[in-house]
């Protein structure tokens, strides 16, 4: 959007939420733009309910119950959601210097992954590992 002291108020969009033109390329903006409510019609304290279940853990189907919503609905939800923290993340953490790693969840992963091989796929492994 550029250079912030260029916007300016210029009414409201269909919901009543506001708008914002930039004075620089006269382009308008909604307000919502670049954060997770973008695009989203639902009354915004609904939005933040559901959000807010989903990140307990409750299931799509269940929330999509308790707020009286349709499960393809709260799947996009959980898309846009998921897009948003995608990126944010991406922004947060970049050139980073690390000098030490804690690999906890990994090593779970990993060790999870080896409890799931055949016999065969278990012996072929530690060959790997005498050998190599």
């Amino acid at each position: 959007m550029g250079d912030e002291s260029k916007l300016r108020r210029w009414g409201n969009d269909g919901g009543g939420e506001p708008r914002l033109r930039c004075d620089g390329c006269r382009k308008i903006h909604d307000v919502r733009e670049g954060t997770a409510y973008a695009g989203i019609r639902t009354d915004l304290k609904t939005y933040e309910l559901g959000a807010k279940l989903l990140a307990e853990g409750v299931s799509i189907r269940a929330t999509g119950r308790i707020l009286e919503m349709d499960k393809d609905t709260i799947c996009e939800w959980v898309a846009q959601l998921g897009e948003h923290c995608a990126k944010i993340a991406t922004y947060h953490f970049r050139k980073l210097h690390l000098t030490e790693c804690q690999l906890d969840e990994l090593w779970t992963f990993v060790f999870k992954k080896e409890a799931q091989l055949t016999p065969l796929e278990q012996m072929l492994n530690l060959q790997e590992r005498v050998s190599g």
